[in-house]
């Protein structure tokens, strides 16, 4: 027999819905990381762009929780990061380059896989901490 201590606490209260919300904001991050890891090519700016609209929308989506800031304060990070990237992405497109111009190795290319990863490790370091609580 397996012994779960703690579990009603997680399944009925308010740790469970921190877990809810931070797993969907992770969700929602390791794909905006894997469309951010993906942006190689001029030709991909578009395509980026839509799909960070889209994931900015489900963000938006996300209902923030009663009595805890912190998960108003990550909508906010992760739609500033968005917003950020988004005007990144028009810099880019503003270049002018060939479809098939490799844009891996550029400034705004590299900032916004950065701002990507460092919002990545925000969320799943509030995940370690709400474990831990």
């Amino acid at each position: 027999m397996i012994a779960l201590n703690g579990c009603n606490e997680i399944s009925s209260g308010d740790k469970r819905r921190k877990f809810e919300f931070l797993y969907s904001m992770s969700n929602s991050v390791t794909m905006f990381s894997e469309y951010s890891g993906s942006l190689t090519y001029y030709k991909d700016l578009s395509f980026y762009e839509e799909r960070i609209k889209l994931i900015k929308e489900d963000i938006k989506n996300i209902k923030r929780l009663n009595n805890w800031d912190t998960s108003e304060n990550l909508k906010l990070a992760f739609v500033k990061v968005i917003d950020e990237n988004l005007e990144s992405v028009l810099i880019l497109k503003n270049q002018n380059l060939p479809p098939e111009e490799n844009i891996k190795k550029q400034y705004e290319a590299i900032l916004i896989r950065e701002r990507v990863a460092d919002l990545k490790n925000s969320i799943e370091a509030e995940i370690v901490k709400v474990g831990k609580e």
